[in-house]
């Protein structure tokens, strides 16, 4: 639906003289009602539940720090609204928990997040997915940690001045380190499976070579004269008339 609704208007917009072909204009167009879409849904839930200054808080930090630091994205932008909503009933609900902390436990929980995230974008960020393509990695590195710094002055400045709506910063820099760390799992995890996978296809080969070689020898020493053939895959003998070879 998405999909067919930005095609629409993507023909109607372009010309015939443009640059770029109607796909990446429908890619584009998609983005951004997805993203309005989102965006429009939290801030009408932020309204619901009287978390409007929290949910406009939580929609500046998520999507400024992880534009540039990448990480999971769904397969579907359904999934994806769905992830998103998820990540915001949780930081509105960890903001609610951390509201109710003492001062300096606020502070160490703060200082354990801001140097965890250090560390994460500094070794992991940017994080490279099919559809975004990185040429530049240490200069989005230097935007994502700097986003990073001036999103804890902002934080540490609305703490000191007694301004609660500010703690659901916490949660969210956490989800953007979570999220970054998903990504890279899910990225080891497929490419551990494929190496499997190609060692399990070698392995079942080369038992099938050996075994059909074996039995090629049985019945070319005349030991047994059988009707009819073999199929042997990627067998290495060949030349005998009860063998018929096939490629893979």
């Amino acid at each position: 639906m998405l999909h067919s609704l930005a095609k629409r208007i993507a023909v109607f917009l372009i010309e015939n003289t443009d640059e770029y072909s109607l796909d990446i204009y429908t890619y584009g167009l998609e983005l951004l009602i997805s993203s309005i879409a989102e965006t429009f849904i939290l801030i009408v839930l932020g309204v619901v539940f009287s978390r409007f200054l929290e949910t406009l808080i939580f929609i500046i930090s998520f999507s400024s720090i992880r534009f540039f630091t990448g990480g999971y994205h769904a397969k579907s932008y359904v999934r994806c609204g769905v992830v998103t909503l998820i990540i915001y009933f949780i930081c509105l609900i960890s903001h609610e928990i951390i509201n109710l902390f003492t001062f300096p436990t606020v502070l160490i929980i703060s200082g354990v997040i801001f140097w965890g995230s250090l560390i994460v974008i500094g070794q992991f960020a940017p994080i490279e997915n099919k559809n975004k393509k990185i040429e530049n990695k240490q200069r989005l590195k230097r935007i994502s940690l700097i986003t990073l710094v001036l999103e804890f002055v902002l934080f540490f400045t609305g703490l000191f001045a007694d301004f609660s709506q500010e703690l659901v910063i916490l949660p969210t820099v956490f989800s953007v380190d979570v999220l970054m760390l998903v990504e890279i799992i899910r990225k080891r995890g497929d490419k551990m499976k494929n190496i499997v996978s190609k060692a399990i296809k070698k392995m079942c080969v080369k038992v099938s070579e050996l075994s059909c070689e074996s039995i090629v020898s049985f019945l070319y020493n005349g030991k047994t004269q059988l009707a009819g053939t073999i199929t042997c895959y990627k067998a290495k003998t060949s030349g005998t008339v009860y063998v018929n070879v096939e490629a893979y």
